[in-house]
């Protein structure tokens, strides 16, 4: 009996794991907040979204007004959509994953190294997110593109050439994807810059200060425990630190062309 649960408990994991390359390539919403809607292709009204559920090749994904989501491409890759963002999904197979921006405002995180090859596509270039760092792709009212490099570098690719898109940098696309124009600004002013370095370096002191002040109580809880049970009145210290929290990603703000 025990040599039989064994042999069906062995078979049932080698089925599962011949499946797990084809889960591992499923795009799916991991978290959302407000209206998410999935419209598949080919159907007549669209679905609402749902955690853990696959997006397939043709479906669009789309947020309401003060809403959200967190699509899930492989551990290494994730993006966020922006309220009313959209953004299609063209090719999905074999690691090969193209989309297109339709609306709206799109964040960008590459946590690794990764097999994966992903494409963004605007109206007017193809962003390719490859290397480890944070990045926003944003449709603008007017039709022009705007792509940003929080941390890292990403390439944008057009029919005459690539061009690359470093940290702290904003491009700024617009016209047709046969023949864009773009320009590299910055992403944001230089007291901004130092402002999130200065914030940064207060949040690392206020760690180390809250570390030591916990190491310190610690010390003193050993120390009382010792004094009491010797008779004497034991006697502890504490110690307080304040820190500043680190700002989020400051907002896209075109700056002076380079």
């Amino acid at each position: 009996m025990v040599r039989t649960l064994v042999i069906r408990s062995t078979v049932l994991l080698l089925a599962a794991g011949a499946s797990l390359p084809a889960l591992a390539q499923a795009i799916h919403v991991m978290a959302m907040h407000g209206k998410v809607s999935v419209h598949r292709e080919g159907a007549a009204a669209p679905v609402a979204a749902a955690v853990n559920a696959p997006l397939l090749a043709g479906d669009r994904l789309v947020t309401g007004k003060r809403s959200r989501a967190e699509v899930w491409i492989d551990p290494a890759h994730s993006l966020r959509l922006d309220s009313n963002a959209e953004i299609d999904l063209a090719h999905v197979e074999g690691g090969s994953y193209q989309m297109r921006l339709a609306k709206g405002v799109v964040d960008y995180s590459v946590h690794g190294p990764s097999a994966a090859n992903v494409a963004v596509d605007t109206p007017s270039v193809s962003v390719v997110p490859a290397r480890e760092g944070a990045y926003r792709i944003a449709l603008k009212g007017d039709g022009h593109s705007e792509i940003v490099a929080w941390t890292g570098a990403i390439q944008v690719r057009a029919p005459a050439g690539s061009e690359w898109v470093n940290a702290g940098q904003k491009m700024i696309a617009r016209g047709p994807a046969a023949n864009p124009e773009f320009r590299i600004v910055r992403a944001f002013s230089r007291w901004r810059q130092v402002a999130t370095i200065l914030a940064n370096s207060l949040q690392v002191m206020a760690d180390v200060a809250s570390d030591t002040a916990s190491a310190t109580s610690s010390s003193s809880d050993s120390g009382s425990s010792k004094t009491s049970s010797s008779g004497s009145s034991p006697r502890s210290s504490s110690s307080e630190s304040r820190g500043a929290s680190s700002p989020s990603p400051p907002p896209s703000a075109a700056g002076k062309g380079k």
